[in-house]
């Protein structure tokens, strides 16, 4: 079975977390689309791309903690939880509780802070430029 554009999403994107901007790996699929290993196939290309391409040291998942599924395709990604924090959703009234993936470049291991900063800091200024 193929899978046209229309039917997946799945990205590399900046978001907050822990008070600073992190490099996160996010995949959403229609539900037919689920269970076909997809997913992990987005999310492993999008590591690559962020550790070969972008140079950066680490990239995260965040990840509801309900959701089994998201969470393996993290941990079949290399990737393990390196903390908790609770989001509040305007669709729902309680804040749920995430968990943040994270897996590091191994070649870039002893710079992370640094590149991470640099990355994220050049993202956002071409992301800028770009308006």
């Amino acid at each position: 079975m193929s899978i046209g554009a229309q039917q997946r999403l799945w990205n590399t994107a900046i978001q907050e977390y822990n008070g600073a901007n992190v490099l996160e790996i996010g995949y959403l699929f229609q539900k037919a689309y689920w269970h076909h290993g997809y997913a992990i196939e987005a999310a492993a290309a999008c590591k690559d791309y962020a550790f070969n391409v972008l140079g950066t040291a680490e990239v995260y998942s965040l990840i509801k903690e309900t959701n089994a599924a998201s969470r393996k395709v993290a941990q079949r990604n290399g990737m393990t939880v390196n903390g908790t924090f609770s989001k509040k959703y305007r669709y729902y009234e309680k804040e749920r509780v995430h968990l943040a993936y994270l897996v590091k470049n191994p070649t870039r291991a002893a710079d992370h802070k640094n590149s991470q900063c640099t990355v994220v800091s050049s993202i956002l200024t071409k992301y800028n430029q770009s308006k």
